[in-house]
């Protein structure tokens, strides 16, 4: 890496191919390899070598992160979403790659696949807040405002006291005809 620091990505990318066409099964390797692809603005060879890393250390967390975050940062959405399901699996209570997870199916798609992301963020940690905010922001966005307000009454209920959740109400009750003064009688 030190050659990609000093401008010579070229020549790190080489000694670094030469490395991994003796040893191609070297996840570190392979990582390497995304990384200097990616410095030099090579995104389709970076994205190959990074999910290449993951595929070769699926049991490992990093790289399952590394590929998934890249993947979604060039758009490239489904297989994304693969990396972010395999982060999953190794810790369900990662909420960054639940909303990753969830953000993918969106864009392609697949709201119901969105809202079974946001749903198992709140099964696997239904004491953070963080877990019910990112899944009430979302239906924000969407402009699902009354959904957003069912999560949020279900988030105040198993953490009344907590400050986040009560400050989330302010802005989304002035989206809501629940919270909206009643209409003035006739005289």
């Amino acid at each position: 890496m030190a050659h990609v620091e000093a401008g010579e990505g070229e020549r790190a990318k080489q000694e670094l191919r030469r490395a991994f066409t003796r040893s191609p099964n070297d996840a570190k390797l392979a990582g390497a390899l995304a990384h200097v692809h990616g410095h030099l603005g090579e995104n389709d060879q970076a994205a190959l070598f990074i999910e290449r890393a993951a595929t070769l250390a699926p049991d490992e967390m990093p790289p399952q992160w590394e590929a998934a975050d890249f993947l979604h940062r060039l758009r490239r959405f489904k297989p994304a979403a693969k990396f972010y399901e395999r982060c999953l699996k190794l810790n369900p209570r990662e909420l960054a790659a639940s909303e990753g997870l969830a953000r993918c199916r969106l864009e392609f798609g697949d709201e119901a696949g969105m809202t079974r992301a946001y749903e198992a963020a709140i099964h696997a940690s239904p004491e953070r807040p963080q877990s019910y905010w990112i899944y009430m922001r979302a239906l924000q966005t969407l402009g699902r405002i009354e959904a957003a307000l069912e999560v949020l009454d279900r988030g105040l209920t198993r953490l009344p006291n907590d400050k986040d959740l009560t400050e989330f109400v302010c802005s989304l009750t002035q989206f809501s005809d629940r919270f909206a003064a009643p209409a003035a009688q006739p005289k």
